[in-house]
């Protein structure tokens, strides 16, 4: 086996390993928040919110990173136009979120608790039909983006496989 065929079998290897690693991150967020709405009592919804916010917080670099090596890996012409727009549309969701996820709680009134491990002042004081808005917009995005994840993963992981073809007509 060639050397270059070797150094791309592993580099698959590691990009499908980020993108599991990926996945799996932004599962546990999703059923987290999926936890918050089967609460039916008031303690339980608490403790179920704060437990989002606190995976939120903590995993949103790895979801960030997740995105990144996606960017990084995106082969537009191998991949198609209709995966370059499910994958564009899980940017848009992800982002969305990680930056609403925070929004939501300060505009509640609430600084952003992190566990019992630290506080991230709420930086702009309640506000409450922005905070009603915005949290319906995040409820409604958090129960699309497993779809559009489930579907942007498996484009992914099958253009990653297909074997490239060989010849003059072939994308570098």
């Amino acid at each position: 086996m060639s050397q270059d065929k070797t150094s791309s079998i592993s580099a698959n290897v590691v990009t499908i390993i980020l993108i599991v690693i990926g996945v799996a991150t932004i599962g546990w967020i999703f059923w987290t928040g999926r936890e918050i709405g089967v609460q039916t009592e008031r303690t339980e919804l608490i403790a179920a919110i704060w437990r989002h916010v606190g995976y939120g917080v903590v995993l949103a670099p790895l979801s960030i990173a997740y995105l990144w090596i996606r960017v990084k890996t995106c082969d537009i012409v191998r991949w198609g136009w209709f995966s370059n727009t499910v994958f564009c549309f899980l940017l848009i969701c992800v982002l969305f979120l990680l930056l609403s996820g925070p929004v939501v709680v300060w505009t509640y009134g609430s600084d952003l608790k992190v566990f019992d491990w630290f506080t991230i002042p709420n930086p702009i004081g309640a506000m409450s039909g922005l905070h009603d808005g915005l949290e319906a917009a995040h409820v409604i995005v958090a129960k699309v983006t497993p779809w559009v994840l489930a579907t942007d993963s498996l484009l992914a992981l099958t253009a990653m496989l297909r074997p490239r073809p060989i010849g003059p007509l072939s994308t570098p």
